[in-house]
């Protein structure tokens, strides 16, 4: 372990922000996220661990982190709960004003924290930063949704509009993991991940972009761990991907935008729906740029490495 014992002072107000990890059989990984937490510059934060009753060492990890840093608040759930019900737990424990949620097989740069927490203070808005995948030993890999800068501002239509013309290939779903001012959620909010629809995650940031925006800063990095065991493998996915025939990949394009009316049609206004609709010509080629910057961005990739 690189952590110190780490004492709160009381004058700090303590916390002024919470991270919430949710997380089940993680001892491969566990350790060295924590770490990259515990040892953030900012340091005003409290960390909560929820371990969905994991049949690894995970309870033992996060035990010895808890006797050296007073910041962590671990807790075991006595059966599997599942993934979302896990999620709102760390976010009902939670104590600070603003919050994030915290992956268990990844790694933030040293200012994370230091650089979003301000941003999303000043703006009240989400605050994130930029996607550095990496692999299962923390090499750095090549990505199409590396260094993008996801910013949805501007009016709540606007930004909403931007965020469902979108392409779901270019990782818009990676802004959940950002900070963002805890009252602008309540627990209905959760009810959207009980919906078992596809891209949940998204539907969950369209929603809150009703209230806030989502802003991106390139001063801070998220390093997303890809690998076989979450639903991130890009490797694996790209590799399915490459067989697809351009007919196929134009006809997802064209389903999606068309099945999106109805998911986004939970958390939409009529008007905004209607709106939608008579745009969707629109949102179809921009979603078919949207693809098509991502393979090319692919292919160069892919043609570096070979």
């Amino acid at each position: 372990m690189t952590a110190e014992l780490f004492t709160t002072d009381p004058g700090l107000d303590f916390p002024k922000l919470s991270i919430g990890m949710p997380v089940y059989n993680g001892e491969k990984y566990i350790k060295l996220a924590i770490e990259s937490l515990i040892n953030q510059s900012f340091g005003n934060f409290e960390l909560i661990i929820s371990d969905n009753a994991s049949t690894d060492q995970t309870q033992t990890i996060c035990n010895e982190f808890v006797l050296i840093d007073s910041r962590i608040k671990y807790s075991r759930q006595k059966t599997n709960i599942g993934a979302v019900a896990n999620f709102e737990y760390v976010f009902n424990q939670s104590n600070g004003p603003f919050f994030m949620w915290a992956a268990a097989d990844d790694v933030w740069s040293e200012d994370w924290i230091k650089s979003l927490y301000p941003l999303s203070l000043k703006e009240h808005c989400l605050a994130y930063g930029q996607v550095q995948t990496i692999d299962d030993g923390g090499l750095q890999t090549r990505n199409p949704v590396n260094e993008r800068k996801l910013q949805y501002h501007g009016s709540p239509f606007i930004r909403r509009f931007k965020y469902f013309v979108e392409s779901d290939f270019y990782g818009k779903a990676n802004p959940i993991y950002g900070i963002f001012p805890k009252s602008c959620i309540d627990q209905n909010f959760f009810a959207l991940f009980g919906l078992n629809v596809y891209g949940a995650d998204m539907l969950f940031l369209y929603h809150l972009l009703s209230r806030v925006s989502i802003r991106s800063i390139n001063t801070a990095t998220l390093f997303k761990r890809i690998h076989s065991n979450n639903a991130g493998d890009y490797k694996e996915k790209n590799k399915r991907i490459a067989v697809f025939k351009p007919f196929y990949i134009l006809a997802r394009v064209f389903y999606r935008s068309i099945a999106d009316l109805k998911v986004y049609s939970n958390v939409s206004s009529k008007l905004e729906i209607s709106c939608y609709i008579f745009l969707m010509p629109l949102i179809i080629a921009l979603r078919i740029c949207n693809v098509f910057t991502y393979f090319t961005r692919l292919y160069v990739f892919n043609s570096k490495t070979a």
